[in-house]
């Protein structure tokens, strides 16, 4: 008598069962809500959103560095707003959010505007004292505390330190930004 050897029908049925639910699991992981390509999709957008903040308050700090340089004193918002009206990288540049089609801002002190960069999709709001409010409506900054030491009339408004949370480390520390406005003092500090 002869043996042959192979494998039976049930042998090869079972294995088939067996890979179909490997690779069942396998697009699950992929292609899941928490899979990998949405989890890339999310780090993309976020990215995306933080190279845009960089690039917004570059330009914010090039007008400053450039008006100082030149008048040794800081921008108004009108000031940047039309700064940023001549400079080709900006979509537009108005006092409200995406509503009105003003060419400049008209507004001689405008409390904010809005802008929106033509590389990315996002809409800035800028606040009167040069600094990144929102982005695409959500506060940038959420947490905020401002110190005013006083000087030796009393008077509080020649300093102050603001500082805010501007996002977290990848270890998951809070990261801050400080800003520090010094006035001119007539009578000291105290």
């Amino acid at each position: 008598m002869k043996k042959e050897k192979g494998i039976t029908l049930i042998a090869l049925v079972i294995t088939i069962i067996i890979l179909l639910i490997l690779s069942a699991i396998t697009i699950s992981i992929i292609t899941g809500q928490n899979g990998i390509f949405n989890k890339a999709k999310t780090a993309s957008e976020k990215y995306n959103k933080q190279e845009a903040i960089e690039t917004m308050n570059l330009k914010i700090t090039d007008v400053q560095m450039s008006k100082y340089a030149e008048e040794q004193r800081m921008p108004t918002l009108k000031e940047l707003a039309d700064n940023f009206c001549e400079d080709d990288d900006f979509q537009y540049v108005q006092e409200t959010s995406e509503v009105a089609s003003l060419p400049k801002v008209s507004n001689e002190n405008p409390t904010s505007i809005y802008t929106k960069l033509k590389a990315y999709p996002y809409e800035f709001e800028i606040n009167s004292s040069l600094q990144l409010a929102s982005i695409d409506g959500v506060k940038i900054a959420d947490e905020t505390s401002t110190t005013t030491p006083s000087d030796s009339t009393g008077s509080s408004n020649n300093y102050s330190m603001t500082e805010h949370v501007v996002g977290t480390w990848i270890n998951g520390e809070t990261l801050y930004e400080k800003t520090i406005n010094v006035g001119t003092l007539t009578n000291g500090w105290k």
